[in-house]
């Protein structure tokens, strides 16, 4: 069976040049192919693409949204290293550099093309992959009326960023299990802020998965999954501590 079969045809659409100024796709997870989005990227006008949905790279990966956070890590084949197998990644061309995409990204280029998307994951590996994310494809707000101005758009460009550092808890003695909580979540915290993002009211955040949502919606930085944190336990003056080493993904705008 071909699992590609299900694939649909989008027109080719330039956003400069047409009344329609927003182009929505499907991509598969199951896909061997990038997905042709009919989208026609012209060289210096800006870009966006926002994505959602569920997908997997396998059963034993898990399901995650186009951001690729939660992605098991035992599942590492990838197109893009160091990004997750379930990240929503792009390309303009069919020989154009692959960029990953996630959530959502906001681009240009200097080259004309055709953009193209899909899981990054190489397609030798994607037959027991499911469900798919959508993309929405569009000019950012004002990008051709700038271009033609001679002005510079505002342009976010994803970034990442290895981090290596140690985090402590707050300094109240309560359960191990608290306690490892507490320096976990002083060291992401710190990775975050490491990125050049400063996180403010922290103090309101009371666990882990409130942190990483805080993080998604406010800091626009991301802790990749992947992530290892080292047990230290505690130290002699009564701290626990962890150490955390991954990567940080931040969204930079230029």
């Amino acid at each position: 069976m071909n699992h590609n079969s299900k694939l649909k045809l989008y027109p080719l659409t330039d956003f400069t040049q047409s009344i329609r100024k927003q182009q929505q796709v499907r991509v598969l997870a199951k896909a061997s192919e990038w997905l042709n989005t009919g989208v026609i990227i012209k060289k210096g006008v800006v870009y966006k693409v926002a994505a959602e949905g569920r997908w997997h790279g396998g059963p034993i990966c898990g399901w995650t949204g186009p951001d690729g956070q939660g992605a098991g890590t035992q599942c590492f084949l990838s197109i893009i290293p160091g990004w997750s197998i379930s990240t929503l990644i792009g390309r303009v061309g069919q020989s154009g550099n692959p960029f990953a995409i996630g959530n959502k990204y906001q681009f240009t280029t200097q080259q004309d093309g055709i953009l193209y998307l899909r899981m990054n994951e190489p397609p030798s590996s994607c037959l027991d992959n499911g469900g798919y994310v959508t993309a929405v494809i569009s000019l950012a707000n004002d990008s051709v009326t700038k271009e033609k101005n001679g002005e510079s758009p505002n342009i976010a460009r994803l970034e990442t960023i290895d981090v290596k550092l140690k985090g402590i808890d707050d300094g109240i003695k309560s359960s191990r299990q608290e306690d490892y909580k507490q320096a976990v979540l002083f060291a992401k915290r710190e990775a975050i802020e490491r990125s050049g993002v400063e996180i403010k009211s922290i103090s309101k955040v009371e666990n882990l998965a409130l942190y990483e949502d805080f993080i998604e919606a406010k800091a626009q930085a991301v802790l990749l999954g992947g992530y290892e944190i080292l047990d230290l336990g505690y130290s002699e003056d009564g701290l626990y501590q962890v150490v955390l080493i991954g990567k940080i993904r931040t969204s930079k705008t230029q």
